[in-house]
């Protein structure tokens, strides 16, 4: 029902599929198109599902776990009626300080000695409330947010300590502050980002930094 795949639709608005015996689709249909202002995802992330747009269960990401803290009333789940980025985005509510719901994103593979900047579009219910966020050597920050979209930048270095099993390291977040927050567009790159292109029209390689 939730497989991620795409199905070519053809000129005359017709699609061809396959379905098994007493079978059924759903197909979704992305009709929007993008503007200058939409912000677009950067095609070497390393996180898995950045703008939370994957669900194999109804309001619930399928990119990340989650880990209960201490309230049983703090919970995360996909948001349709805002975004940075998709159609989801994912909302923290938290009941009490320092008692909301840890996101721990899918682990990846870094390399050690190399630099990394993790980004993410944020927002609150009410301004400055406190959003936590940890890497997987135990280094940690808080960001401020504000009522609109904001985007932060953490540059760090892996240092060889973070890695876990499988020589992967994963990034928690949590909302500190009593309120509701809204996370979108996570993203993990080089830095700096270094991309070979093949130059058009010409017998070279061109370097993007």
């Amino acid at each position: 029902l939730f497989e991620v795949r795409e199905v070519e639709l053809r000129e005359n608005g017709r699609l061809q599929d396959i379905i098994e015996g007493y079978g059924r689709r759903i197909y979704y249909f992305d009709l929007r198109q993008k503007t200058e202002e939409d912000r677009w995802l950067e095609a070497h992330n390393l996180l898995v599902d950045a703008s939370f747009e994957h669900s194999l269960v109804p309001g619930t990401p399928a990119a990340c776990y989650f880990k209960l803290r201490g309230h049983r009333g703090a919970h995360a789940q996909l948001d349709t009626r805002l975004a940075v980025d998709g159609r989801h985005s994912l909302r923290l509510t938290t009941p009490e300080y320092d008692n909301g719901l840890n996101v721990e994103l899918f682990p990846v593979q870094l390399a050690t000695g190399q630099a990394y900047a993790f980004t993410f579009w944020a927002k609150a219910r009410q301004p400055n409330k406190q959003l936590w966020v940890q890497l997987g050597n135990g280094e940690e920050r808080q960001f401020t947010l504000q009522t609109y979209w904001q985007e932060f930048r953490w540059v760090f270095s892996a240092n060889g300590n973070e890695a876990t099993r499988n020589s992967k390291t994963s990034i928690r977040m949590s909302l500190l502050s009593q309120g509701v927050a809204w996370v979108d567009q996570v993203q993990l790159l080089p830095e700096p980002l270094i991309v070979f292109e093949k130059a058009p029209f010409a017998e070279s390689t061109e370097v993007r930094v």
